[in-house]
């Protein structure tokens, strides 16, 4: 599995930090950092596939949404929100349902939401024995 950074992020990601929050499962993903968004566009572009916003006010519920291997989920920053330049870039957008007294998910959980509904339909779920 692969993580791509795109600087600038919007929280630290020092190693000890990744360790320590990752716990047996940092070893197995592939982080990336991207100077910039023209940087990580340049790369993803070379690789194929679709940037899929996740985002607060995405017109497609993630369960409704059909999901490919070669997907990129993207999510944009907490306190900011995503840049407009995200959303032309971007070739699907997707919310999370929620109830109506939550008003959102922080990055993290909804990073996590995204990815395991996605991996759930690509048959990519890892699944204890």
């Amino acid at each position: 599995m692969a993580v791509h950074i795109i600087e600038p992020c919007g929280f630290p990601l020092d190693d000890k930090r990744i360790r320590q929050r990752s716990l047996d499962y940092g070893e197995r993903v592939e982080m990336t950092r991207h100077a910039s968004w023209e940087a990580f566009q340049h790369h993803r572009q070379q690789q194929g596939g679709r940037l899929v916003l996740v985002e607060t006010d995405g017109p497609t519920s993630l369960y409704e949404y059909a999901f490919r291997t070669d997907d990129w989920l993207i999510l944009g920053r907490e306190s900011a929100g995503t840049p407009e330049l995200v959303y032309q870039c971007s070739n699907a957008g997707v919310h999370i349902p929620m109830a109506p007294e939550i008003r959102s998910f922080n990055i993290v959980m909804a990073g996590a939401i995204a990815l395991s509904e996605a991996m759930r339909q690509t048959r990519h779920a890892v699944i204890p024995s």
